[in-house]
């Protein structure tokens, strides 16, 4: 016997209920894709906030998808803090360590180089996700 899939709704509330059912298959989704900009991020992370702008998600679909990700231990909280839009400290989240990928060959560069590269997370600004979603 297969279980339809279930989202949860506020008891009582027809439109919440309507609200839920119509996010079914939508959310899987949307959660895949936070779960992989979340990855991508590596040990950098990323705030709700950051993963709102760079999915163009609502925020209360994007803390909603990251909730499920930490319920399901696939996220987790790094323990640090970053500054949102609104200069509000925001937790950072990242992929706990079983669902991280391997990290990146490391290459050697002068400073210089890395400066010119690097965006203000840190990452060569051609493959910064965060960035990438900022063009």
């Amino acid at each position: 016997m297969s279980r339809k899939p279930y989202r949860p709704y506020v008891a009582g509330s027809s439109t919440s209920q309507a609200a839920a059912a119509s996010q079914v298959g939508k959310a899987a989704v949307d959660e895949a894709r936070v779960l992989d900009l979340i990855r991508t991020c590596g040990n950098f992370g990323a705030t709700d906030d950051e993963v709102e702008q760079a999915l163009h998600l609502l925020h209360q679909t994007a803390s909603a998808r990251r909730r499920g990700l930490v319920l399901k231990d696939l996220v987790v909280d790094s323990g640090r803090t970053r500054l949102t839009r609104t200069s509000r400290h925001a937790t950072v989240w990242i992929a706990s360590t079983t669902t991280q990928s391997p990290p990146p060959p490391v290459t050697l560069v002068t400073l210089e180089e890395a400066k010119a590269a690097a965006c203000r997370h840190g990452e060569e600004r051609s493959s910064c996700i965060l960035c990438r979603a900022r063009r």
